[in-house]
């Protein structure tokens, strides 16, 4: 009796975990969306977003747009607008002078260098600042970052649906925490840096399914740079081959002719 009782409480329990699970399932104003066609100026966020999204939201890409319930952009956020060749800032030049050596810095970026030594023997250098190209470099490389885009959701015919830059929620620091508000995915309270159960949290697949019941569709990962590494190595040997079956007939060609005009 008592193991009766037991497999009866264990089979209810169980009845209502299954009960209480939820389907994690995007929409946008009630329009379901399952399959996204991801594509974007922002290229390290679409590499990105081919292979995490899955992960941290409830849509999950295609690479055949025929398939895709909506079109997901990817384009990079913060963008310089376009530069004004008329600009009226004026010009000016900054110059600092230490014992035999100076330097200027223009408003444009160029830098001179003046090097003397005790002798009066002097060295010059007149281009770009290397700290100013620098910066440059460094600015250019976080603004690549796959976090630094913004994204845009459309219909299949380019209509659109959403757009990150609108969206205010509980998730405002990257733009995959704003897909998955922004797409009414199920909430999921994530752990706080530093909290007991952080170390605990892979993303929002893992900890949704572990501690919030969330049921997702299959884990879909595609690695664009490893196809697109793929499809370039495997072109250059269609390429060799090809230079090497053209070599090889204009020799045939070549040696036909030859014997023809043999007497």
């Amino acid at each position: 009796m008592k193991y009766r009782l037991f497999f009866l409480v264990l089979l209810l329990s169980c009845s209502l975990y299954a009960q209480e699970r939820i389907k994690c399932q995007a929409s946008v104003n009630g329009l379901k969306i399952k399959t996204v066609y991801i594509t974007g100026s922002q290229f390290n966020g679409v590499a990105w977003a081919y292979k995490h999204l899955s992960e941290e939201t409830c849509l999950t890409p295609v690479l055949d747009p025929s398939k895709a319930d909506a079109i997901l952009e990817i384009v990079p956020n913060g963008a310089a607008p376009a530069e004004n060749n008329e600009s009226s800032d004026p010009f000016s030049i900054s110059c600092t002078s230490r014992g035999g050596s100076s330097t200027c810095l223009d408003s444009s970026g160029n830098e001179l260098d003046i090097i003397c030594d005790r002798n009066g023997n002097c060295t010059s250098y007149f281009g770009p600042s290397p700290a100013i190209v620098l910066l440059h470099a460094l600015n250019v490389w976080v603004s690549n970052m796959w976090y630094q885009a913004e994204v845009r959701l459309y219909t299949p015919d380019y209509k659109i649906l959403w757009k990150s830059e609108n969206q205010k929620g509980h998730w405002p620091d990257q733009w995959p925490d704003k897909v998955r508000y922004g797409t009414d995915s199920p909430p999921c309270k994530i752990p706080a840096s530093g909290s007991f159960d952080r170390h605990k949290y892979k993303n929002y697949r893992n900890w949704g399914t572990i501690k919030c019941g969330i049921d997702f569709d299959p884990l879909v990962s595609i690695d664009i740079k490893a196809n697109a590494r793929i499809a370039q190595k495997q072109e250059s040997v269609d390429q060799k081959q090809s230079e090497a079956d053209e070599m090889k007939r204009n020799a045939q060609d070549a040696a036909a002719k030859q014997q023809s005009s043999t007497p």
